[in-house]
């Protein structure tokens, strides 16, 4: 396999990925939105920031769930692959990814190596609680999670008491019971139904 040296090579290779999703999400009345650096990526610059290096997309939960059902009946003769921590390649991360079959990724500031190609995330969109309160304990709660989980995955530097204190407890809380909870949560609240 031909390893790829150059920037605009890589990003040729995502913007096909993109391109294939997005046809299957226009025919199949799938909702995304472009985010991050992708979206400003495309007001600022037309395309990608110059240095940016993956595309991200945002699908309201409901979306989400139907593309995940529905996209893997459709990938073979795409020669594309869904991956998340349903998948039979197990992604364990909070969101899924659409890996192009043809190529492999090495990603170095993960502890893990998953056997998965060039990329695009697709993030679920979630609802939040109507209730001011209960909404602040739902994102003190999301995050305090989020970090645990972000120290099982990632070669974190111990520069902090709050990442000391995450890695300590990510490494005591499985990887998979903690993505677990973070996926409950982030399903308990309706996207189209939620004020917020």
């Amino acid at each position: 396999m031909k390893e790829i040296s150059d920037l605009n090579e890589l990003k040729k290779i995502e913007l096909d990925i993109m391109k294939k999703v997005h046809l299957f999400c226009n025919k199949n009345n799938i909702t995304y939105f472009l985010c991050y650096g992708t979206l400003l990526g495309a007001i600022r610059h037309n395309g990608f920031i110059p240095w940016d290096d993956d595309i991200d997309i945002f699908m309201p939960m409901e979306d989400y769930d139907r593309f995940c059902k529905e996209f893997p009946k459709f990938q073979d003769n795409l020669n594309l692959q869904l991956v998340n921590s349903s998948t039979k390649i197990y992604y364990g991360r909070t969101m899924s990814k659409v890996i192009n079959n043809n190529t492999v990724l090495i990603e170095n500031d993960f502890k893990h190596d998953d056997p998965i190609g060039v990329f695009i995330d697709i993030w679920p969109l979630s609802g939040l609680p109507n209730s001011n309160a209960k909404r602040n304990i739902y994102i003190v709660l999301h995050d305090f999670l989020f970090k645990l989980y972000c120290a099982t995955i990632y070669k974190l530097k111990c520069d902090s008491l709050k990442h000391a204190l995450a890695i300590v407890f990510g490494n005591i809380i499985p990887r998979k019971l903690i993505l677990c909870i973070l996926e409950r949560l982030d399903n308990k609240f309706s996207y189209k139904a939620s004020k917020y």
